[in-house]
């Protein structure tokens, strides 16, 4: 994730100290979606049951769009040692939504992360630059790997 202001950073890092609940906000998109797929790593507001499991769902909400709460996890890009491109790892656990429109597109899912508190989701502590979903896994639960789209990838027009 990019680091977050100077000033931030200290109470970013310790925020396990205070009361403040950081809580992850990852979109997913593709050119063929109607609108993003918006996911919230955290419980913050209880948003109705759902008819067909009897669950209740929760969401949270960021600059006017709703993020539904699902289990998944975000692993930031290292800097690796061989001088490869920087991977990141998001898995999401049996989430049907998610399952559904990566399973009808192969190309062109692009992702991003972005951290507030729970207490002020409007505003933005850190977030990732746009990541490009590649190597997805259907076993159980979705795993992709996360590159950064660079231009030095691409081929040169001849």
């Amino acid at each position: 994730m990019c680091p977050p202001a100077p000033d931030d950073f200290s109470t970013v890092t310790l925020a396990h100290e205070t009361d403040e609940v950081p809580v992850c906000l990852v979109e997913i998109n593709h050119a063929s979606l109607t609108e993003p797929i918006r996911l919230s790593s955290d419980r913050t507001t209880f948003y109705k049951i759902d008819e067909e499991s009897g669950e209740p769902v929760y969401v949270t909400h960021h600059n006017g769009n709703m993020y539904v709460t699902a289990a998944f996890s975000f692993i930031p890009p290292g800097l690796p040692a061989d001088g490869t491109l920087p991977k990141a790892k998001f898995v999401v656990a049996a989430e049907q939504r998610v399952r559904q429109a990566l399973r009808e597109v192969h190309e062109g899912v692009s992702f991003k992360a972005t951290l507030v508190y729970a207490s002020d989701p409007d505003t933005i502590i850190a977030e990732t630059p746009e990541l490009w979903l590649d190597n997805v896994n259907y076993s159980g639960q979705i795993e992709a790997e996360l590159t950064i789209k660079h231009f030095l990838n691409n081929k040169c027009p001849s």
